[in-house]
């Protein structure tokens, strides 16, 4: 074992004193550095550049010159009307300076008062007015009640209950504070319950049990956060329900670099065996008291050794930068989920390694395919540009047999390397399975290492 890992180390040695592998691994470093860096600063790069509030000029002046229209009876036309509202909204938001982050014009109350104003009665656009100018919040959780309840009288109990939560935890509406949010999605929660709970009581053809089961989970991850304070929840990152610039967003996002790994990889192990050849070397290495299998695995490994290593630094790099990018408040936090009706709490960072071991799965099927072409035909450039050809364009290749409802593209190796696609059943085959998809890549693998064997123990140099 001893010799064998000194192979292992002076196959690292060789690739680290080649220029080329540290240009790789400069670029695969600038690359995440920017990546963390886009996807943790990019909400507020853009809302620097974007304000909703240098449009609303304009905006009043457009509408200011449609308020007079009239009908052939010489009343004002329903688009006057319009108009007449939204330059009362405008204006208001510009003499008061109101800003986009202000609650009353996130939650739409300025609006409400400009359309009381113009088509509501004196006594409701005077309730709003005084509403907007105090800035009174519980006055506006009461007004939206009572609209709330006007609307749908049925689920009068649920409105009621947001509403007292709200207004006795002095929660500030809109999105500064992330009680409005969770509040706002157990209520709606709340209500897609009753309406199933009804339409199961009826034996209704509309009931849906997963419907139920979803809006039930809401709830129950809603309550539990609303209890214990947890202002976010890092498994919405994983499912694709988060804001999109937090620090668990940029975490989980960073799985698209291990495309640059694989990249790194398929070039070192598509030249480990052939740049031997190129060189002159082999017989150098050849003539050495070891057997040719165990050079050819030194090489193989080292290879694998170096992906790892390259995705270790791509994560560490990425947790270091979303910490210092996003400000990491919910870089500990548990990852909240719903097993048996019951809130249960686990490790974010697990799931995110066994993503990153999935996304892995393809990395080292094509650095095995680059390896086995490169000891085959003695040629880097050739296993190079095969492997890489079959990394990038598989995924197309399989979405346009799918598109022509060809369902053999399930057995194909391409369509079997994502595990964690096949897992959530997104691949689009309706009948793909992990078991499967492991033998057939297990099969590849066996076809490829049989192949580097063969083509670098058995054949004379």
């Amino acid at each position: 074992m001893a010799k064998f890992l000194r192979l292992v180390g002076n196959e690292w040695k060789k690739q680290f004193s080649r220029v080329a592998t540290w240009i790789m691994l400069v670029l695969l470093v600038a690359s995440t550095i920017f990546f963390a860096f886009f996807s943790g600063l990019s909400g507020r790069i853009f809302s620097s550049f974007y304000s909703e509030d240098i449009f609303w000029q304009s905006e009043l002046e457009y509408n200011e010159q449609y308020v007079n229209e009239v009908d052939k009876e010489g009343n004002p036309t329903d688009y006057a009307l319009d108009c007449q509202v939204r330059v009362a909204f405008y204006r208001y938001l510009i003499d008061h300076g109101v800003s986009p982050e202000d609650w009353r014009y996130i939650t739409g109350l300025v609006m409400d008062m400009a359309e009381a104003s113009v088509r509501g009665t004196q006594e409701e656009a005077a309730r709003l007015t005084a509403i907007v100018e105090q800035q009174n919040v519980r006055a506006y959780y009461e007004w939206r009640l009572e609209q709330q309840i006007a609307a749908e009288p049925a689920y009068e109990a649920i409105y009621r209950w947001a509403a007292d939560y709200l207004i006795s935890h002095n929660v500030t509406p809109g999105n500064s504070d992330w009680r409005s949010g969770v509040v706002s999605d157990v209520m709606n929660a709340k209500i897609e319950i009753a309406k199933q709970e009804r339409l199961l009581k009826e034996e209704s053809a509309d009931y849906s049990g997963s419907r139920y089961e979803k809006a039930r989970n809401t709830e129950l991850l809603g309550l539990y956060r609303l209890e214990h304070g947890q202002k976010s929840n890092p498994a919405d990152a994983f499912d694709g329900r988060s804001s999109g610039d937090g620090f668990w967003d940029v975490m989980v996002s960073s799985l698209t670099l291990i495309t640059l790994v694989g990249l790194i990889c398929i070039v070192i192990g598509g030249s480990i065996v052939a740049n031997e050849f190129s060189a002159g070397t082999i017989k150098f290495l050849l003539i050495a008291p070891v057997k040719r299998w165990k050079i050819l695995t030194s090489k193989y490994v080292a290879t694998l050794f170096i992906g790892a290593a390259a995705s270790v630094a791509v994560f560490l790099l990425t947790f270091l930068l979303s910490l210092a990018f996003t400000g990491g408040a919910d870089a500990f936090l548990p990852a909240l989920s719903v097993k048996g009706g019951v809130v249960v709490k686990s490790s974010p960072y697990l799931r995110l390694l066994g993503l990153y071991l999935l996304a892995g799965v393809k990395v080292v099927v094509m650095t095995t395919l680059a390896f086995a072409v490169s000891s085959l035909v003695h040629s880097s450039a050739l296993a190079i540009g095969i492997s890489m050809f079959a990394y990038l364009a598989g995924n197309l290749i399989v979405t346009i047999l799918q598109l022509m409802n060809l369902d053999f593209a399930r057995y194909l190796i391409f369509a079997n390397m994502d595990f964690a696609a096949i897992l959530q059943k997104t691949t689009g085959f309706v009948h793909h399975s992990l078991p499967v998809a492991i033998v057939i890549v297990v099969l590849h693998m066996i076809v490829f290492l049989l192949t580097a064997w063969d083509g670098f123990v058995r054949r004379e140099v």
